[in-house]
């Protein structure tokens, strides 16, 4: 006759429960503390980020305040048999205007030179001045090192010039000409500096879908 199996108490099993609840509390805080722990890293994440984001915005300000302060138009304006040289800039300032002694009833020499990537009147004359005579917008353009590489060539245009508002053009052969345009006749400056085409948030998510527990343990527990 085989013996009963005993049953377990009522005390027995209120400390079993007991151990099993303990248990997953335990594990629970666990895993509740290491998402609270893993949360901290992924903040850390965003802050860096952020941070490089600022500081690329604010390079890209720089960038574009300096090509606004360094691009210019020259172009040239003939009134009442008066020559003028025009210089616009990107920032909405009023356009600085140059008188210079060239008769416009004599054909127009318009000495350009390229610098800095820019297109800029250095000399005008006429034909029956003397070049070292002629009118000068800006005298640092005047005795130019052919050797600084920021400068690439100068060339000299020449025409007969009606009343009204002339600008550089480019034929396709690289040629320069002047061509009128009307008074109101948009001119395109420098453009802004192109933005980098990139997710951030998208490559800051998937930075913080790689967090390891070996990164929140160095995070909080590793050495300063």
């Amino acid at each position: 006759m085989s013996t009963p199996t005993p049953k377990p108490s009522i005390s027995s099993l209120f400390h079993r429960l007991t151990t099993v609840l303990s248990v997953a509390l335990l594990a629970g805080a666990g895993v509740l503390g290491y998402q609270v722990l893993r949360n901290g890293v992924a903040a850390d994440v965003y802050h860096d980020r952020l941070v490089e984001l600022n500081d690329q915005h604010n390079e890209l300000i720089d960038q574009y305040n300096q090509a606004v302060t360094r691009t210019a138009v020259t172009e040239l304006l003939v009134e009442d048999g008066q020559v003028c040289v025009v210089v616009r800039t990107a920032d909405d300032r009023e356009p600085e205007v140059h008188p210079v002694a060239a008769d416009p009833q004599h054909p127009i020499y318009v000495d350009y030179v390229v610098k800095d990537s820019r297109l800029l009147i250095r000399r005008v004359f006429d034909s029956k001045s003397v070049p070292d005579e002629a009118g000068v917008i800006d005298s640092a353009l005047l005795d130019l090192d052919w050797n600084d590489p920021t400068i690439k060539h100068g060339q000299a245009i020449y025409r007969q010039l009606s009343d009204g508002r002339w600008i550089v053009t480019v034929s396709g052969d690289g040629s320069l000409a002047l061509a009128k345009v009307e008074d109101d006749t948009e001119v395109e400056l420098l453009p802004a500096p192109a933005v980098n085409d990139f997710d951030p948030i998208e490559a800051t998510q998937e930075q913080i879908k790689q967090i390891t527990p070996g990164d929140v343990f160095e995070r909080y527990f590793g050495a300063n």
